[in-house]
């Protein structure tokens, strides 16, 4: 699949695989002085970015042509050793990825877990191979449960119809990983936003849009059946840019969804900001707008969120420099963050990491964060100006002002991931 096909479908592969590309600026007074699924992710999603629909297509080609540039990106800092990074954290992380496509157009995904602490993989398996559409990933999304051993895969084929697999890891065990694949009946979901497994591994709720608006569903995971389904039609917006599986999460007693969307700065605008919203999973289906509550209206530049476990805490991560073109004083004063907001107030908590050196541009998503949200898993990706652009694309810990990386292996597939 080269640059060429993927750029003929943009629209669609941006929105299900293209991370973190937003032209909103941090308002001056949300700036801190001083201190977040393809390689084209350039959402995570989780998964709600806004564009003008002729720097989409723009956004779209340069995600594309980075992805070619991965042999090539900027050097950055060495990965940690085995176990500093794994106090606090699950130890144990997914990554989704399409493998080579046929030339009868059929591909298999490959689920690959790896641990945090060793930077080993511990297993891969194979999804069984389907029929894709050219230019659009089969990955659709990926989460993980509580228990730090169990992953939920989304699978796409050419007629947008999905279906969900569960990975199961046993370390130690002859046979480390399991493949099921899930009762969810095949649905043509349009674009999917975001999908979470619940902390217990029983339910499974899944954000998506086309022309009948944003739909949240419940489904058990035991049988398949679609438990809940709320939709509010109003919602619905050809821009939304979206990274897979980083918009939906759950609180840690399985009650509750939390989900992002973006709210529009008037009626006919294409740029807006994200909020925070949160829907209890035994509410009447129905309208999902009055349904749900807001817990937090983001500063603009928030490219990325996600409520804590305990629901107490937002965690925003910024961008820096999405414009077009770029500034040319670069990032390094006001590089992407990872900031904790209080779902309670909406008053920001703490800076848990700011990147503060050179760059063209920098973008973070968060991925996953304790209750406290005192560390936060996330991606770190950062270009530099050049011919050809250099790129750097980590993940780590943003703690105490400091982002500690460990080891992830990315391949120039479509991938969805980590999931923690």
């Amino acid at each position: 699949m080269n640059v060429k096909d993927r750029v003929s479908t943009a629209a669609e592969a941006t929105a299900a695989s293209v991370r973190q590309i937003r032209p909103l600026a941090l308002p001056d007074n949300s700036v801190v002085p001083g201190r977040l699924k393809h390689r084209g992710r350039l959402r995570r999603m989780r998964e709600t970015w806004i564009i003008p629909l002729a720097a989409a297509a723009l956004v779209a080609a340069l995600a594309l042509v980075l992805v070619t540039l991965r042999d090539a990106e900027a050097p950055g800092p060495a990965p940690t050793t085995a176990g500093t990074v794994a106090a606090g954290i699950p130890r144990y992380f997914a990554i989704a990825s399409e493998g080579p496509v046929s030339h009868g157009q059929m591909a298999a995904i490959n689920v690959t877990v790896g641990d945090v602490r060793t930077g080993k993989t511990v297993a891969t398996v194979a999804l069984p191979a389907i029929s894709e559409l050219e230019g659009v990933s089969a990955v659709a999304g990926l989460s993980a449960a509580g228990d730090d051993r169990t992953f939920v895969a989304g699978r796409r084929d050419e007629f947008g119809d999905t279906d969900y697999f569960l990975v199961h890891i046993t370390p130690g065990a002859k046979r480390v990983a399991t493949v099921e694949h899930l009762p969810i009946p095949e649905t043509a979901l349009g674009v999917q936003l975001g999908m979470a497994v619940s902390p217990d591994g029983k339910e499974l709720a899944v954000l998506s849009i086309r022309g009948n608006g944003t739909t949240l569903r419940i489904y058990s995971v035991e049988s398949g059946a679609v438990l809940r389904t709320w939709t509010a039609g109003t919602w619905e917006n050809p821009y939304i840019q979206n990274p897979v599986g980083t918009t939906v999460s759950w609180t840690a007693d399985n009650r509750q969804v939390a989900f992002s969307r973006v709210v529009y700065t008037s009626r006919n605008s294409s740029t807006g900001a994200l909020e925070e919203r949160l829907i209890g999973v035994t509410a009447p289906s129905g309208n999902l707008a009055t349904a749900s509550k807001v817990v937090l209206k983001a500063p603009s530049a928030c490219s990325s969120l996600l409520l804590t476990p305990d629901g107490g805490t937002v965690v925003c991560a910024t961008d820096a420099n999405y414009g077009f073109p770029p500034s040319p004083a670069g990032c390094g004063t006001n590089g992407p963050m990872f900031v904790a907001y209080s779902a309670a107030t909406g008053q920001r908590l703490r800076v848990l990491y700011q990147y503060t050196g050179p760059c063209q541009s920098g973008s973070n998503t968060v991925l996953w964060s304790d209750d406290s949200a005192r560390h936060v898993v996330g991606e770190r990706q950062i270009t530099f100006p050049g011919k050809p652009i250099r790129y750097n694309d980590q993940f780590g810990v943003a703690a105490a002002g400091k982002f500690t990386t460990f080891s992830v292996t990315l391949t120039n597939q479509w991938y969805s991931g980590p999931a923690f």
